[in-house]
């Protein structure tokens, strides 16, 4: 991963400013691999905390606190609906994010858009509320914006469950299984740089999976482990696996 040179110097400032002013401060949206970065960087050295707005996001802010104190996160959620005559009709994420952009707004401002039930649901930025909210059209339908409480936000990725049994938890082996790979196939594609854990490219095929770890595979879909059962009674590693629809 290319790390911008400024980009820890700048997470360390808002640190910085945290404490100073006695306040959370959080940072712009980072994807996954940024976040992990920057958290290994801060782990044990400041008080922090990662939130994109529920367990799934795809992109995250990280949130700086005073030492000892509460870490606030100020995210923001709108809810974009079609309206008018077209009412009913589902939006398109790539027609919404389309329109959001063609408001002027960087990318790194906005959080995940997930287009759930034919609405889209866009976790933001404070200071771009208002401009958010004057969206009126996406594409050719005219739309309506509005601020929700997070606490609504209901969205849940389907997922279809699957039991397997591996001689091991290693990477390579996981992801053969997971993607209907040889383990030479699985291997290749790890040591490549064609498969992502948590967010973060993972070129060690000997890498062992943890309960609740995410992984995909360039162009073929991404997998949760969703629970490791134990051994079975050839001494096999049974694990639950999420494939993700």
């Amino acid at each position: 991963m290319a790390i911008d040179p400024y980009f820890l110097p700048h997470l360390q400032d808002l640190n910085r400013q945290a404490q100073k002013q006695y306040r959370t401060i959080g940072s712009a949206f980072l994807t996954l691999e940024e976040a992990a970065f920057a958290t290994n960087f801060f782990q044990g050295k400041a008080n922090f905390k990662v939130d994109g707005g529920y367990e799934e996001a795809e992109r995250v802010r990280l949130f700086f606190a005073p030492d000892g104190e509460e870490i606030i996160s100020d995210l923001v959620l709108l809810k974009i609906s079609p309206k008018g005559k077209r009412l009913g009709m589902a939006l398109a994420h790539r027609d919404t994010l389309g329109a959001i952009m063609g408001l002027g707004i960087r990318r790194d401002c906005i959080g995940d858009l997930v287009i759930f039930e034919g609405e889209a649901y866009l976790f933001a930025l404070p200071s771009l509320k208002d401009d958010l909210l004057s969206l009126s059209e996406v594409g050719r339908q005219a739309v309506t914006v509005e601020e929700i409480p997070l606490s609504s936000f209901a969205f849940a990725p389907k997922i279809e469950e699957k039991r397997i049994t591996l001689s091991s938890l290693r990477l390579d082996l996981v992801v053969s299984a997971a993607f209907s790979l040889s383990r030479d196939s699985a291997k290749r594609a790890v040591v490549s740089g064609l498969v992502t854990l948590n967010g973060v490219i993972v070129q060690k095929p000997d890498l062992e999976l943890q309960e609740g770890d995410r992984f995909s595979l360039k162009s073929k879909g991404k997998r949760k482990v969703l629970s490791l059962e134990g051994e079975s009674k050839k001494g096999k590693e049974v694990v639950i696996l999420g494939y993700y629809r």
